[in-house]
């Protein structure tokens, strides 16, 4: 009896420590392709514009690919930082960190979303 509760924790450790260690190209594969065509399209937005596009304009974003739960949901959502930076953010789960795209560090990673200048700006 005490081998077995035994070999369940050491599989149960081990379980975790191996989703904890894997890349998020492993873990967030389904959220990593959704948001890379959704971030190629942001960009050809950008680029033809010059502008990032608004959050609640649903009508651009539904023409750039998100699809009408995923903007009720804001899973994923866009957040504009500033002028020239954007951030798509998968919300995973209640608290950050969250799984995100920042287009100044082109990079997807997991980490908390930045205050946008304009909430900086408030007082």
């Amino acid at each position: 009896m005490k081998k077995g509760i035994l070999i369940f924790i050491v599989f149960f450790l081990v379980g975790f420590l191996v989703l904890y260690i894997l890349p998020i190209e492993v873990t967030h594969s389904r959220e990593l392709k959704r948001g890379n065509i959704l971030i190629e399209n942001i960009e050809n937005y950008v680029n033809e514009t010059g502008k990032i596009p608004e959050s609640h304009n649903w009508e651009t974003l539904r023409s750039l690919g998100f699809m009408e739960d995923e903007m009720e949901t804001a899973y994923p959502e866009i957040r504009q930082i500033n002028d020239s930076t954007y951030e798509l953010i998968f919300t995973i789960g209640f608290d950050p960190p969250y799984l995100m795209w920042n287009s100044q560090e082109r990079i997807w990673k997991d980490d908390f979303p930045t205050i946008p200048d304009e909430w900086k700006n408030k007082n």
